[in-house]
């Protein structure tokens, strides 16, 4: 009995668990928003789906024509939905594990968080709200005025971060990091790539920025971000983790996977090198260091070790000694 009392009040230690309960809460907001998609208050257009169905079921069964008009038109299934769900849980606790710590997000900011999402999935319905920000994409008037009106938002409070040193550029750059890798994989084929930022991505970024939980103004911002993300993720699934886009072209050949596993194992064992080297370097520094702080009166606990073979100098002084 004290087994099982020990586990129910370890598992509902906010302190213990505040992982859990984060994850709880994103999954509150995924099934929020699940619930809003399926209302009647999101329209949805089944039109071309019914289209893509009368047309290909002259030519495949009933079951591949439903999953070749589900996929061309984004139509989710059970599947999707459970699938998806684990994508969501899985991505937002790759954005919280290192900077929750000992943080306990109250009900006040899973609120903010429920009404963020809800108020932007409403906004998808009109025309306006609906794009992305695109490197190929050509904007009407209206939609560069909130682009520049949300922008100036964005950069007065990342400046407002810098200034304080709120940031923990380590984690951004490890992100960061894995995009460029992308890049260059995919420019190594083509230089005709489009940049799609996605609005889950964007805001799954800027939550990075907003990590000191003591502060009221990073906590809510924070949570206005994670709302956004969840939304983006339930909406439009992994895709929203999309940064680049190119042309079809065919999977890569034998000889290109080859060339570029060359170039990764290169770059790969260059670092481990580099590793050891400063590692050794670190610990020859400290030992010298622990040598010459060490007290007169503890020398003999010093263990020194010489060497079994005489070095050539040592051999020069013997002959020149003994002459």
């Amino acid at each position: 009995m004290n087994y099982i009392y020990n586990a129910i009040k370890y598992l509902f230690n906010f302190k213990n668990n505040n992982i859990f309960f984060f994850l709880m809460g994103c999954s509150s907001l995924f099934f929020s928003c699940q619930i809003l998609k399926t209302s009647k208050l999101i329209e949805k257009s089944s039109s071309n789906y019914k289209n893509c169905f009368n047309y290909l079921t002259q030519f495949l069964d009933n079951n591949n024509a439903i999953e070749v008009c589900e996929i061309l038109n984004k139509k989710e299934n059970f599947q999707n939905f459970v699938y998806n769900y684990f994508y969501t849980i899985l991505l937002m606790y790759a954005l919280i594990r290192e900077v929750i710590n000992k943080t306990y997000f109250d009900l006040k900011y899973w609120i903010i968080s429920h009404i963020t999402l809800i108020g932007y999935s409403l906004c998808g319905n009109y025309s306006l709200f609906q794009f992305s920000i695109e490197s190929s994409k050509n904007y009407s008037d209206i939609q560069i005025k909130i682009i520049a009106i949300v922008g100036t938002l964005i950069s007065i409070f990342l400046f407002r971060q810098i200034y304080l040193k709120k940031i923990k550029y380590n984690l951004i750059i490890n992100f960061l990091s894995i995009y460029l890798m992308m890049y260059l994989l995919l420019f190594s084929m083509t230089n005709k790539i489009k940049i799609h930022l996605h609005h889950a991505l964007v805001c799954g970024l800027l939550s990075l920025c907003f990590t000191n939980f003591k502060s009221i103004i990073d906590k809510y911002i924070h949570s206005i971000m994670v709302g956004i993300t969840v939304q983006g993720f339930n909406m439009y699934s992994l895709s929203e983790i999309y940064m680049f886009y190119i042309d079809d072209i065919s999977a890569p050949s034998f000889t290109y996977l080859l060339i570029i596993y060359s170039f990764f194992i290169c770059f790969w064992f260059s670092l481990i090198f580099i590793r050891y080297k400063n590692y050794f370097s670190n610990q020859i520094n400290n030992s010298e260091i622990n040598i010459f702080n060490t007290d007169e009166s503890n020398v003999s606990d010093v263990n020194i070790q010489m060497p079994l073979l005489p070095t050539k100098k040592d051999i020069q002084n013997y002959d020149h000694n003994t002459i």
